[in-house]
């Protein structure tokens, strides 16, 4: 398949791959006849959990950069420090992790975004004239526009070009006038026409646009009840959870930089479609992460042990457990494409039919691993370097594995991440299952962040402390006041960062936090376990250029108004 524009108005050919029944209408004569029947608008709805596992989006060829979410998950985990690989030689990452071609890595990126808003984009305008029940138009939509606002803003965090202490980049950026600067926003109403010269709106706007979309959601989705077995779906949770992820985006900006606070406080007068935010202060933005965050995690609890390291559901399993917000499910074996183009197929270490079984095993960082104390039971999720190869180390470990299994482990390699059903030999059985979209653990840090900026940061540290002793530690040894290392609010955000990292190991969020906070990211120290040719650090107090992501070139080609962004790759290069 030839690849092609999709930035494009409901009205134009859009593109759906589909192993479930899923129906995109492609003019406005099949919209309608999709309006007029039930089944074909359940189809449209099923169709928004199913893209988010999709393969050959832009392209009907295999490719290593093209499976839906999960893949964009990788490559965000691939973008920091904490995700080396055992063996590079089957790393279908690397140009993130390396910072070369992002050009070509960036435009599956952008066109998978675009086909699942094309998708919402087209469900909204039929939800819109059909004549099924209120109550089911309201389910359908709040999953749409919810749907939608997740997509635009991580879309946002990635194409945004924020400075990065390369001086000939920056100075790039600022000549093409990229900066601040997101993504166009299309809407059900955008036209062709209008798709054409269609500029990217600033992050101010983009803010409110993603605010407005999650409060129809939220709106839309009282009183909705999914099952435990539908997590793919979002609920008021979950909405309510990307709310408290969008506050703290734009508390940490405003703390940041009093020019950005300004003009996010300014552009609340803005005469367009998408409403206010609603806030006149950086206090006030706290407030609404801090809330959302609490909102988000109500009837909810932190994973047990036994769950997080159970060896057949762990990290797999979506529906026995109440830490869980939402996932993305594959669910069939027809849903499966090659177990190397898969997040389980990628993640997990023990099974035969894994990467790791050609030595791609994804490993912890030793910085972060050294980190965590051994009186925190989630440090078993990796192996020690010590007790890698030696099987009489394996009891302190839960296991698939037998000897001859456990001594392929290499150290730091992750047993995190389970094969589905525990499976190790039959991938067709191994792949199936539940990848995690968003913990309730999440909630919990995004709520000690914004309460350390709102109540201080010893307040915050107590309850940290209160939480890791209930929920992580085996002896409540954990104080993270106790050795002075936390001193202040950033310090204690470090200290906070460090535990998120932890805990949402390999699960695609924290590079948002890195690039959110301009993170160092840190390779290259005494003892490290990259590789050479994947060991670089970026520059300290700015955003690593490799997460400022590259608009391709067929976007500028279509849409004229369209401002370009600098191509990141080689201006930091691996040694």
């Amino acid at each position: 398949m030839k690849a092609k524009h999709l930035i494009i108005g409901f009205a134009a050919t859009s593109l759906l791959t589909s192993c479930l029944e899923s129906v995109e209408p492609t003019s406005v004569a099949s919209q309608e006849l999709v309006a007029q029947s039930e089944s074909s608008l359940e189809a449209m709805v099923s169709g928004l959990p199913q893209k988010m596992v999709a393969t050959s989006t832009y392209s009907s060829s295999s490719n290593g950069n093209d499976w839906g979410y999960p893949c964009q998950m990788l490559q965000r985990e691939s973008a920091g420090d904490d995700f080396p690989m055992y063996d590079n030689s089957y790393n279908y990452q690397y140009y993130q992790e390396c910072n070369i071609y992002m050009w070509y890595l960036c435009r599956y990126t952008y066109y998978y975004y675009y086909s699942l808003i094309n998708h919402c984009n087209s469900l909204i305008n039929a939800v819109g004239i059909s004549t099924i029940s209120d109550e089911v138009k309201n389910q359908y939509l709040g999953q749409a526009y919810g749907y939608r606002a997740m997509a635009y803003m991580d879309l946002a965090r990635y194409f945004e070009f924020r400075k990065t202490g390369v001086a000939e980049l920056d100075a790039l950026a600022e000549s093409l006038g990229c900066m601040e600067l997101t993504v166009p926003i299309v809407t059900e109403k955008t036209t062709e026409n209008d798709s054409k010269s269609n500029p990217r709106v600033s992050f101010a706007t983009m803010y409110r646009f993603i605010n407005s979309d999650l409060q129809k959601a939220e709106t839309l989705l009282t009183g909705y009840s999914r099952s435990a077995t539908e997590k793919y779906y979002m609920d008021q949770n979950v909405i309510d959870g990307l709310q408290a992820r969008l506050w703290l985006e734009i508390a940490t900006r405003g703390y940041k930089s009093a020019d950005d606070l300004a003009t996010i406080l300014a552009d609340e007068n803005a005469n367009d479609n998408w409403g206010k935010l609603g806030i006149s202060s950086l206090e006030e933005c706290y407030q609404k992460a801090e809330n959302y965050a609490t909102k988000a995690m109500d009837g909810l609890t932190p994973l047990t042990e036994s769950q997080w390291k159970d060896a057949a559901t762990g990290f797999n399993t979506a529906s026995n457990n109440d830490s869980w917000m939402w996932c993305a499910t594959v669910g069939t074996k027809e849903q499966l494409g090659a177990f190397y183009y898969s997040f389980l197929g990628e993640m997990t270490s023990e099974p035969t039919w894994s990467m790791a079984n050609y030595g791609a095993h994804r490993c912890i960082g030793r910085d972060l691993y050294d980190h965590l104390s051994n009186n925190d039971w989630r440090k078993t999720s990796w192996i020690a370097p010590d007790d890698a190869g030696d099987y009489s180390k394996h009891e302190k470990y839960v296991l698939n594995v037998d000897e001859e299994g456990y001594k392929k482990l290499p150290a730091y390699a992750n047993i995190k991440f389970r094969p589905g059903s525990g499976n190790l030999t039959e991938y067709k059985i191994g792949l199936i299952g539940d990848i995690p979209l968003m913990r309730m653990e999440e909630m919990e840090f995004i709520r000690l962040e914004a309460l350390a900026h709102l109540k201080g940061y010893q307040t915050a540290a107590a309850e940290l402390n209160d939480w890791m002793n209930t929920y992580r530690y085996t002896n409540k040894t954990y104080d993270c006041l106790e050795s002075g290392y936390v001193y202040g609010i950033n310090t204690f955000t470090t200290e906070l960062l460090y535990q998120k990292r932890a805990e949402l190991w390999g699960e695609g969020q924290i590079m948002w936090d890195y690039k959110r906070l301009a993170k160092q990211v840190i390779r290259k120290y005494t003892g490290t376990n990259y590789k050479a040719g994947f060991i670089m650090n970026s520059k300290e107090g700015y955003v690593a250029p490799w997460m400022n992501y590259y608009i391709p070139d067929y976007e500028f080609n279509y849409n004229t108004a369209c401002i370009k962004n600098p191509d990141p790759s080689n201006y930091i290069k691996p040694e």
